[in-house]
């Protein structure tokens, strides 16, 4: 049997809340129409981790499975968080926050470095504030296809980022 590994890629934290048209653009929906200054941006990957529990331990910056570089959807990502539940589990990692970031982006999905079959089970990723259900995917199997989450956070004071895997964990490696 194979251990789960899940990641997200990508994930970024504002310090003020975007306007809808910035999020179009971050979300691939909308072209940038004019140049402009860019938000203050920290990555999730930067700060320190309060909570890991229900899978392997979180990796991050670009690091796959075994140390290996991640690769999703073809790219190796310098900002990412690679999750592991165990099968039939929920791996959650927390951050604490503060209440200083007001929106969090971040794609999701499956990784591909260590093989090209899709999940076993399908996996849902979840970002959850202060106890709140604030996003949720549809589930994912297939290595291909991927998520965007984009939501304001309202001065969450802590963040969690969820993936559940309701099966058989083998090739479930999410970004």
């Amino acid at each position: 049997q194979f251990a789960f590994t899940g990641r997200l890629d990508d994930v970024r934290l504002y310090d003020r809340a975007l306007s809808d048209a910035e999020i179009a653009v971050l979300a691939g929906q909308a072209p940038l129409a004019t140049p402009s200054a860019s938000p203050s941006v920290v990555y999730l990957d930067d700060l320190p981790v309060t909570e890991d529990k229900g899978g392997q331990k979180v990796k991050v910056r670009g690091v796959g499975q075994g140390g290996k570089p991640l690769v999703w959807q073809g790219k190796n990502p310098s900002h990412s968080l690679l999750m592991a539940p165990t099968g039939n589990q929920t791996h959650r990692v927390s951050y604490q926050l503060d209440g200083g970031y007001e929106t969090l982006a971040a794609d999701v999905g499956l990784s591909e470095e260590t093989t090209k079959n899709d999940a076993q089970s399908p996996l849902t990723f979840r970002v959850v504030g202060d106890g709140r259900e604030l996003w949720k995917s549809k589930p994912l199997r297939a290595r291909d296809k991927g998520a965007k989450c984009s939501i304001k956070m309202k001065k969450a004071k802590a963040i969690a980022l969820v993936v559940e895997c309701p099966g058989a964990n083998d090739w479930a490696w999410a970004v």
